[in-house]
């Protein structure tokens, strides 16, 4: 199962993930999701980093784990359950292709996320 997951995560060319930490180091696309840095950064302090996912044919992804709970929203669309589409845990892995292997998205993301 593991040699498939790394077949099709590690295609460059398919999924991104990248773990954000400092609003600074975020592309502008991110940043502009927040009201302000001091949003962001109270976020971060909070609950830990931000994950930028990006898959080929289903858009971009923020995402957060708060407790039990991942907060995940379309990017650019605003961070907040006002703004942008927001979608659970299994459908972003969907998106990503392997919701069927059945691994918790946070393991996907401790093993093929990279920090900006």
């Amino acid at each position: 199962m593991v040699k498939m997951i790394d077949t099709l995560l590690g295609d460059e060319s398919s999924i991104y993930i990248h773990t954000i930490k400092n609003f600074w180091d975020a592309n502008i696309l991110i940043r502009t999701m927040f009201p302000s840095k001091e949003k962001f950064d109270e976020l971060v302090n909070e609950w830990g980093p931000f994950h930028w996912v990006q898959t080929k044919s289903n858009g971009k992804w923020l995402a957060q784990k708060r407790g039990d709970e991942w907060f995940i929203y379309s990017g650019g669309s605003g961070y907040n359950d006002q703004y942008g589409q927001r979608i659970d845990e299994y459908d972003l892995l969907s998106y990503m292709g392997v919701d069927m292997f059945g691994v918790p998205l946070d393991v996907i993301i401790d093993n093929y996320s990279y920090e900006y």
